[in-house]
């Protein structure tokens, strides 16, 4: 069985697929009503000069421009890069995916892929590092050249992103989540 896809990746897409990856998710409701309760109470205390309080405030305020900073990095991610963006198409099948776009081309087989994570509109594929396919170099984040070698070195995490929107029918959308099931593990 094959299934054709092809589509760009919105930016709406790519943000809930940052959030899928991202497994603080399940605290988010508890530190919403926490973190602002705690930073109540230690403007209270640090009003009473009791110091330790303003300690816990501190830690929480970095805590909070932490995780500010990274959202601040992914939406910097995403204007900056025009990889992320490109068009592409391709092919599912039980042995493989195809991937083409204007940049770049890669023929991924299903070993080599290690975890998945779903959603109702998102499958998040995580791809092994020894993985024979040729991208620009902008998918690279370091190069060192020796004057016999010239390694390139991918970003710790590699994920492949498909929307239901790469796919033309419902039916295609389930097929390809049946395969991603039956040939990669859930971690």
């Amino acid at each position: 069985m094959e299934i054709n896809f092809k589509g760009a990746l919105s930016k709406d897409e790519y943000l809930k697929a940052h959030k899928l990856h991202n497994p603080h998710k399940k605290l988010r409701p508890l530190l919403t009503f926490l973190i602002p309760l705690m930073i109540i109470v230690g403007v209270i205390n640090f009003s009473k000069n009791q110091g330790i309080s303003f300690f816990v405030l501190l830690v929480i305020l970095f805590w909070m421009v932490g995780l500010l900073y990274v959202k601040y990095r992914v939406r910097k991610y995403w204007n900056q890069s025009k990889v992320i963006k490109e068009r592409c198409s391709g092919v599912v099948s039980d042995k493989e995916i195809t991937i083409t776009s204007e940049t770049w081309n890669a023929n991924l087989t299903w070993d080599c892929f290690i975890k998945y994570k779903l959603s109702p509109e998102l499958v998040l594929l995580y791809r092994a590092f020894k993985v024979s396919t040729r991208f620009p170099y902008s998918f690279f984040m370091k190069c060192i050249l020796t004057p016999d070698r010239l390694p390139l070195y991918q970003a710790a995490k590699v994920i492949n992103i498909y929307p239901r929107s790469f796919f033309e029918n419902e039916n295609d959308w389930e097929s390809f989540i049946e395969i991603v099931k039956n040939n990669v593990t859930s971690k």
